[in-house]
């Protein structure tokens, strides 16, 4: 599409159109900054090529300092900024970047620690889980309708492990 969209750092994407490309017979086509190799004066575009490629990566150096200094100023005043609530929580309907406690899911978080508090391993706590029927983090989100993506999935029924214990208990 166009020269940002190519590469970020300038050096690297400069050599590759002026050095790489040519010298391996690769075409290239930058369509809104109306670039292609074929047709290209390399004596005029010896100035341009580094400069645009230049101001791309300052100004995604830029944003990305921005995006990450707006996030850290919402954690700093308790909003949740990710994609997915752990479990034991969801998002609020009412704003957005607010969590509130799941009923259901807290409570089981709640008797996962009361066990642990009583000398359970985690293995332990999750057969017991398993034994009761309690759905799973994964199982539960697909119960509630929700996205999620795993590469956790072993069968057709996700259970609960000890690392999923393990992760509740370390989670703050």
């Amino acid at each position: 599409k166009d020269l940002s969209r190519f590469g970020r750092d300038y050096i690297e994407a400069g050599r590759l159109i002026q050095k790489i490309f040519p010298s391996a017979c690769v075409r290239f086509i930058a369509v809104t900054d109306h670039f292609d190799s074929l047709t290209a004066s390399y004596g005029e575009t010896a100035l341009m090529l580094p400069v645009k490629n230049f101001i791309n990566d300052s100004y995604s150096r830029d944003i990305s300092v921005k995006v990450r200094s707006q996030q850290k100023i919402k954690r700093e005043n308790g909003e949740f900024i990710g994609a997915f609530c752990m479990y034991g929580y969801k998002k609020s309907e009412r704003k957005k970047n607010m969590l509130v406690p799941d009923e259901y899911a807290a409570y089981i978080v709640q008797w996962i620690f009361h066990w642990k508090l009583e000398g359970y391993s985690n293995s332990a706590i999750a057969e017991r889980l398993n034994r009761y029927g309690v759905l799973s983090p994964m199982e539960y989100k697909r119960l509630r309708g929700e996205r999620y993506l795993t590469g956790f999935a072993t069968g057709m029924w996700a259970q609960w492990s000890a690392v999923a214990v393990k992760r509740i208990l370390a989670n703050e």
